[in-house]
């Protein structure tokens, strides 16, 4: 069974993207693309496959098809009917999960998702723990416009002086261990990569997220390694400030701070070429092969003299 993600597509009929899961249908690249013509003609095909066999491939692809169409109640309608019918799907509750967000149901959404991280934590390239988190926000959010003065999504604290300071525990994974600085930063941006393109400024969570990755990249310091690389800080900081952080004057004090002290000895591998990449373009050719290439051309020349030879003898004789 392979599933196909189709991150964002949902941003062309709601106000926020997420990620579905779905089987082989065409659908998110339909709605993607615009063309009205292919939405009609692939919804047409998942609705003939749902009614001759209404398995776990066919209800959850023509759900996610009324998803991205707008028809959410029919989506969450369907993905219910899947999941009573074929429980323990974490690809289902992960659906659910998006289409209660999508509904404006916040506190469902916030359900499902959890249950997807529970079925299989490695759902979304294992960032479906961030989708929580971002959850609990907004609906801290709902309850307290100012929620995001006191707290962050993460809930870590980077302390309030200029320079920030890294937390001493930091979110744990399913096995009860601390993840890494590098793996929240790729969480975060693989949960943002498509929210950006189509969630306009200003957003509260994603510039809390952005600072909280500048905040990371920072207090890391500066990474010796391609893949230790989170961003570059101030870059982070610029798009908080952008989407409008709750916390402006600090971010921008943190950004001034790492533009005088740090940017010019800041190696920033984020935008520079892999090390591995440089590397082996930078490599010398051995010494053996200067000295074998004039063997090789002298073969070369005998096997096409060979070949020549051969094609005489077979060649017919003109009279």
């Amino acid at each position: 069974m392979a599933a196909a993600f189709a991150c964002g597509l949902l941003s062309f009929v709601a106000p926020s993207s997420a990620c579905v899961n779905t089987f082989e249908t065409q659908i998110a690249g339909c709605v993607a693309s615009g063309n009205q013509a292919c939405v009609v003609e692939e919804i047409a095909k998942l609705e003939a496959a749902y009614r001759k066999e209404p398995n776990l491939q066919h209800t959850n692809d023509l759900a996610v098809g009324r998803l991205l169409t707008g028809r959410h109640s029919e989506a969450i309608s369907l993905l219910n009917e899947a999941e009573k019918r074929f429980p323990g799907q974490a690809m289902v509750a992960a659906n659910l999960g998006t289409a209660y967000e999508l509904s404006g149901n916040d506190a469902e959404a916030l359900r499902w998702i959890r249950e997807g991280v529970r079925r299989d934590p490695q759902e979304h390239e294992g960032t479906e723990w961030l989708h929580v988190e971002i959850l609990e926000a907004k609906i801290a959010l709902s309850r307290d416009p100012e929620w995001l003065k006191k707290n962050t999504v993460l809930g870590l604290n980077f302390g309030d002086a200029e320079v920030p300071v890294m937390p001493a525990m930091l979110p744990q994974n399913e096995k009860g261990e601390a993840r890494t600085p590098a793996e929240i930063g790729r969480a975060i941006s693989y949960q943002m990569y498509e929210r950006t393109k189509f969630v306009p400024p200003p957003n509260a969570v994603i510039a809390d997220l952005y600072a909280a990755r500048g905040d990371l990249s920072y207090a890391m310091g500066r990474p010796t390694r391609y893949a230790d690389s989170i961003g570059y800080p101030a870059d982070n900081y610029d798009e908080a400030l952008k989407y409008g952080a709750a916390r402006q004057a600090l971010v921008l004090q943190r950004k001034q701070t790492f533009e005088k002290t740090e940017a010019a000895s800041w190696y920033d591998l984020a935008r520079a070429p892999k090390v591995a990449d440089v590397a082996a373009r930078s490599q010398p050719v051995p010494r053996w092969n200067a000295a074998i290439l004039p063997w090789i051309l002298v073969l070369l020349s005998a096997l096409a003299a060979a070949a020549f030879y051969v094609w005489r003898l077979r060649s017919p004789k003109k009279a």
